[in-house]
């Protein structure tokens, strides 16, 4: 069911197949849950601010029966229980359980933002188990092409949605530490616990063909566990057939405490300048706030105390400026990155960089450089650190011999 977004009479039917959607002002998606494991996507494009329920169904049950007479032609899968399109049990529920029936307000949800909805016709054996329920990015490929710099270490940082720190993201990084995974997450206003599935095997068999990078998913009521230890909001990543057997705890405690150092131990956040710990991260029942371990506690054990060198840079651009080009952007799109410069004393005959050195090796971490090349740099995104983050000495004095002068 397709038209043009100039015909205003048609405008609130409008579906939309195509997925570069740049030049139609504002969309609104969805991905539809149905009650026998399977999903749909629509894209609406410059809706009306509302919608019939039963003209929102009917583009549900269209896309939906196009779906099934692909899959039954290419017989890819099992033919799933009917759904009840005509009785009169039919409703749908948003993230938060709201129940939608007679008229779906469309100016309620988030232009550009797909949004999930769960379909209910009556029947008694709804699914809690969805195919295609997540499309993630990048592209699978990039499990074949890690370079030899992405370690363990690496990975456990990237553990973020989307394209991480490191250009791969949480799906990726959980892939290199395991050959399963599962993500739960539930934020404070919903009552379920959505998941995301995926297996490494799965992924990597759509590899290179036409097919999108989709995997499986779930809802779920949270379990007493959760509910308990959990502030009404989580993450959760578990990580199945981990591609390492054996690694030192001691040194994965450190690795993790110099990643969410700023979540751990805090100078910022506190007004009378002690040290708090605003989040506690266990490892094995040990809080990592009393690991004495890891290159951040190091040096910021051998720097200078005083006033702090702190530069904040501000970094925007209008939309005009860029040939990027999105729905959503429509203002100035901003930056902000903390230069803090770190003062390291010659102390007691000796340079406190040394003894960062000899202590990190004293522990087992691995260091390549010595007093004059030591070039350790601590680069956090999103309070994060970057593991093996490096850079080049900075010359603070750049000789250019001319005639009778020296240009510093």
């Amino acid at each position: 069911m397709e038209g043009t977004c100039n015909n205003p009479r048609k405008r609130k039917l409008m579906l939309s197949y195509d997925e570069d959607d740049d030049d139609m002002g504002e969309v609104c998606r969805f991905k539809i849950l149905l009650p026998n494991g399977t999903s749909v996507e629509l894209t609406l494009c410059n809706p009306e601010p509302e919608m019939p329920f039963g003209d929102f169904m009917k583009l549900v049950k269209d896309k939906y029966l196009d779906s099934q007479r692909t899959s039954m032609k290419l017989k890819k899968k099992k033919k799933k229980r009917d759904i009840n399109w005509n009785g009169g049990s039919l409703f749908l529920q948003d993230a938060n359980d709201t129940e939608i029936r007679n008229v779906i307000k469309l100016k309620n949800f988030k232009p550009n933002k797909c949004h999930i909805l769960r379909l209910h016709d009556g029947g008694e054996d709804v699914a809690s188990f969805f195919e295609n329920m997540w499309d993630l990015t990048p592209d699978a490929d990039m499990l074949l092409e890690l370079p030899e710099e992405y370690t363990f270490e690496t990975a456990l940082a990237d553990l973020i949605p989307y394209f991480g720190m490191f250009g791969y993201g949480g799906p990726t990084a959980s892939m290199h530490l395991g050959r399963r995974a599962s993500v739960s997450s539930k934020t404070k206003h919903a009552k379920k616990v959505y998941m995301l599935l995926f297996e490494r095997e799965a992924l990597l068999s759509t590899s290179g063909t036409k097919l999108t990078w989709k995997t499986d998913g779930a809802i779920r009521d949270p379990s007493k566990d959760e509910i308990r230890n959990s502030h009404g909001s989580f993450t959760k990543v578990e990580i199945y057939e981990p591609n390492i057997k054996e690694y030192n705890i001691n040194r994965l405690q450190c690795h993790l405490k110099d990643i969410y150092f700023p979540y751990i131990q805090s100078d910022d956040m506190s007004e009378s300048g002690k040290t708090i710990t605003p989040i506690e991260f266990q490892v094995n029942n040990v809080d990592l706030a009393e690991i004495h371990g890891g290159e951040v506690a190091i040096t910021n054990l051998h720097s200078c105390n005083g006033p702090q060198f702190v530069i904040h840079l501000k970094l925007s651009f209008s939309p005009e400026h860029t040939s990027i080009k999105s729905a959503s952007s429509t203002e100035f799109q901003k930056a902000n990155a903390f230069l803090r410069f770190v003062y390291f004393p010659f102390r007691e005959g000796k340079e406190n960089i040394d003894r960062i050195l000899e202590q990190l090796m004293a522990d087992g971490c691995e260091v390549s450089e010595n007093f004059e090349r030591f070039s350790r740099v601590s680069i956090r995104r999103l309070g994060r650190l970057l593991p093996d983050a490096r850079w080049v000495n900075i010359e603070f004095k750049v000789f250019l011999y001319l005639p009778s002068a020296f240009w510093f």
